[in-house]
């Protein structure tokens, strides 16, 4: 475990929502992070504090769950080791019940957070949500000692989404769908980073699906003569902390991205 780092996590705790949302999240990418201490405490926050009975908020309020903080939460306790705890499997089923990808759906979610921030299941569902919700199923699939049959379901629905976009481009013009979205970052935040779009890819199978061609020869190109790749966006939120900063090479993102533009396997 890399010990600079470590301690730049570890230093201060504050009892905030969001503070503790992006240190769990962080958390979720170290080695044996769940043993650690202050791992336990930003847990113990979370589940007490931001589990609203039928899933994650990002406020505490029921109002306020919404498919991105939803998906990032359980993928970091699916990462930590608690795939098969009660507060998962809940939002694993509030996505189930309520989640929607294709335009055109409906939800029956009742809360107005939905509403408030940016629309996140209107007709044309917010893509944020729709990928982070993906890469969470997809983790969750992978964690979790028995997943249902209806998970792989939703997973399918959401990828045939994200490859008729190309991972990352809108359907009317062919530009990116979202800013920050053809940027790398590590850890997640709240934006959709490229290097999430490639780990979809990867986890779920498709790093050489023909969707990915657009993806793959903009990662190439962006790529240093040394062959890795930098930070490119740094999210602004208290207790989130960049692994490399604004660093021109990141072992973190450049690992990720070479698993995907590599692959000689299917993953899924």
């Amino acid at each position: 475990m890399n010990q600079d780092l470590l301690v730049r996590l570890t230093a201060e705790w504050k009892p905030v929502p969001l503070y503790n949302i992006w240190r769990l999240i962080a958390l979720s990418e170290l080695d044996d992070a769940f043993e650690l201490i202050y791992a336990q405490q930003v847990i113990d926050y979370v589940r007490e504090h931001l589990f609203c009975e039928v899933g994650f908020s990002f406020t505490g309020k029921r109002d306020d769950i919404v498919p991105c903080y939803n998906a990032m939460i359980l993928e970091a306790l699916c990462k930590l080791g608690l795939a098969d705890s009660e507060e998962v499997e809940v939002a694993v089923n509030w996505i189930r019940q309520y989640q929607f990808f294709a335009h055109g759906g409906m939800s029956e979610w009742d809360g107005r957070g939905i509403l408030k921030y940016g629309g996140c299941l209107q007709a044309t569902p917010c893509y944020i949500g729709v990928a982070k919700t993906v890469k969470a199923l997809l983790v969750y699939q992978r964690t979790a000692s028995k997943a249902a049959p209806w998970v792989a379901e939703l997973i399918e629905n959401g990828m045939a989404v994200i490859k008729q976009h190309q991972f990352c481009f809108r359907l009317t013009n062919g530009k990116p769908i979202s800013k920050h979205i053809m940027e790398t970052a590590f850890p997640a935040s709240y934006v959709l980073s490229i290097n999430e779009l490639a780990e979809i890819a990867w986890l779920s199978g498709n790093s050489n699906d023909e969707s990915t061609a657009k993806m793959k020869q903009y990662l190439l190109d962006i790529r240093d003569d040394a062959g890795m790749w930098g930070v490119m966006y740094q999210y602004k939120g208290d207790g989130y902390i960049s692994f490399d900063g604004g660093k021109r090479q990141s072992p973190w993102i450049t690992d990720r991205l070479n698993r995907f533009l590599f692959a000689e396997e299917s993953l899924g």
